[in-house]
């Protein structure tokens, strides 16, 4: 019997939706995302340009490939620690999880039209790669390009399936018993059957960096070192291991999906916060006490509601601190060119990684019926929201100020300090202006437009600075 929605109706019902979306609103709104989209890709660009030009600019050959590979290593670990997260997001936070779920639709099917919009909704992470790529090539360096494109395409087309094969396999464990391992892992903090789901990205980062490393060894011989009969077999054994999760990963879902949605819907909500909603204790709540008695219960709300959600940006921001602090320890004295660059790259990781005005100005954590018919101080709302959202970016930038410290230039630490706090202010302030301008059905968009400004603002520093 012939699927009542297959996978060709359901891509092509995807196609038409997201035409409609983008050519909704104003000619003037689309207009506006569209240039600024332009401009962010050209900023990006630029700076992979000028990150290229630092580069080559090195005399000694061996340094030169040396310093290329280090600059691919960064790029793909970035870029691997955003997709093995966010397939997770894709695949288990579907907005349109509950319209699909009534519907007569596969597991595979469903794979199909989740891993698609996993990989469109990657495509702008290998832009950085391409421009690096490019660049290498077009100022003679057509072994290095060759390299960083090898390896940039090994690392998507390995990562991606991967981590959402990992993901699905851990989603299956939702439907088994316990283990004295699983609560072993679990602890006190998470809810012992869904303790898998909590490590599956990390476990996702992991292979693909593991797999990445044995990848780069290979086209290293094969194209810088002219081994050129070890192409074919790296390049078989990645798209070997791609098809093998695909496969798998369909399988997983064709089998179990429409059993491990209910479950996970019902455990999305981790123990510590099951009885009513929140902790006892959630991280921050102290500062309410200091502020005005209209914000209190705006800043209670969303603090208590993005920390319930996305506790995974308290592990990101510790991360940050310790990389930081742990780089610039030991380190000559800082210089403010240096200082600058602990500027650009603060605002990148708050732009990109813990600005959480776009979770709570949009579906997933708002509630826009009830802000519409409930009375609500607008003023005292706005300013709550902000400050919620002020608690990681001002944590942050004290932990950049202080690495610079570190290395013993206190005025510099000082200096960045003050910079860093006003940077934080005004990118919350704006990311707040921008999410509430959005349409609350165009909030994952703006959001997505922001980033990509911030990542083209984050190229064009790069470029002056290098």
């Amino acid at each position: 019997m012939e699927d009542p929605i297959d996978a060709r109706r359901l891509l092509a019902y995807r196609a038409r939706a997201f035409s409609r979306r983008f050519t909704g609103g104003s000619v003037v709104e689309r207009v506006v995302a569209g240039g600024l989209l332009l401009v962010a890709l050209a900023a990006l660009g630029a700076g992979a340009v000028a990150l290229a030009g630092s580069d080559l600019a090195v005399l000694d050959p061996a340094a030169r490939a040396q310093g290329v590979r280090d600059r691919i290593f960064w790029f793909g670990t970035f870029a691997a620690v955003i997709f093995s997260y966010s397939t997770f997001e894709v695949f288990f936070r579907a907005s349109d999880a509950r319209l699909i779920g009534v519907l007569p639709v596969r597991g595979r099917t469903r794979y199909t039209d989740l891993f698609v919009r996993a990989v469109f909704l990657h495509l702008p992470l290998a832009f950085p790669f391409a421009c690096y790529a490019v660049a290498l090539v077009s100022a003679g360096a057509g072994a290095l390009g060759t390299y960083a494109a090898s390896m940039a395409g090994v690392l998507f087309v390995v990562g991606l399936p991967l981590c959402t094969w990992l993901h699905l396999v851990a989603g299956e464990s939702l439907l088994s018993p316990s283990s004295p391992l699983r609560r072993q892992l679990a602890g006190a903090v998470f809810d012992d059957e869904a303790v898998l789901l909590v490590y599956a990205p990390a476990v996702g980062l992991l292979a693909t960096l593991v797999l990445g490393l044995f990848a780069e060894v290979g086209l290293r011989q094969a194209v810088l070192e002219r081994k050129g009969d070890l192409l074919a077999p790296v390049l078989g054994g990645a798209a070997a291991v791609a098809v093998a999760s695909v496969i798998a990963g369909a399988r997983v879902a064709e089998r179990v999906l429409h059993r491990i949605m209910p479950r996970f819907t019902e455990l999305d909500v981790p123990a510590p916060f099951r009885d009513d909603g929140v902790r006892k204790v959630v991280p921050g709540e102290w500062l309410a006490g200091r502020l005005p008695a209209a914000w209190r219960p705006y800043f209670l709300r969303d603090l208590r509601q993005l920390r319930r959600r996305h506790r995974v940006d308290r592990l990101l921001l510790i991360a940050y601190a310790i990389i930081l602090v742990a780089f610039d320890l030991g380190q000559p004295a800082a210089t403010w060119s240096a200082g600058a660059a602990h500027l650009v790259v603060l605002g990148g990781f708050v732009g990109l990684l813990v600005g959480s005005a776009f979770r709570s100005h949009g579906r997933e954590l708002a509630a826009p019926g009830l802000e519409q018919t409930l009375p609500v101080e607008a003023g005292a709302a706005r300013w709550g929201r902000v400050a919620a959202d002020l608690l990681h970016p001002v944590v942050a930038s004290v932990a950049t100020g202080v690495a610079v410290a570190a290395t013993g230039a206190i005025g510099v630490g000082l200096a960045v300090l003050g910079a860093g706090l006003a940077l934080a202010v005004a990118l919350v302030l704006v990311t707040q202006r921008v999410a509430a301008a959005a349409y609350p059905e165009r909030v994952a968009a703006a959001s997505l437009l922001f980033r990509a400004v911030i990542l083209g603002l984050v190229g064009v520093a790069s470029w002056q600075l290098g």
